[in-house]
């Protein structure tokens, strides 16, 4: 997955460390952006109906980043209303990566 670096996918840092009451340990890490406005699914539990122009802007924004996916030969695998976020800017961050394979 390090080669799918789109700025709307979540983001995995592939190694850190943790300095705790134990000692230092290594450890991968997930880092997910805060999305004040929650998942798509949640967005229309809440509002029942959005506006047009926003689920246009919703869909053209997941297309450009299942395509940047697949053009790096990377299939997500998981694409639900959960697994896309809603920035406070109304952009929307593609997450769940765990089920993506290499083509």
């Amino acid at each position: 997955m390090a080669d799918c670096n789109h700025p709307l996918l979540v983001k995995y840092v592939p190694e850190g460390v943790i300095k705790g009451p134990t000692g230092t340990r290594s450890v991968d890490y997930l880092l997910l952006e805060y999305c004040p406005r929650g998942d798509l699914f949640e967005m229309l539990e809440m509002d029942k109906e959005l506006p047009y122009q926003l689920v246009k802007g919703i869909a053209v924004q997941v297309a450009g980043q299942l395509q940047d996916m697949h053009d790096k030969r990377i299939a997500h695998l998981d694409v639900k209303l959960e697994n896309i976020l809603i920035r406070q800017d109304c952009a929307v961050l593609l997450a769940d990566l765990g089920s993506a394979q290499s083509l």
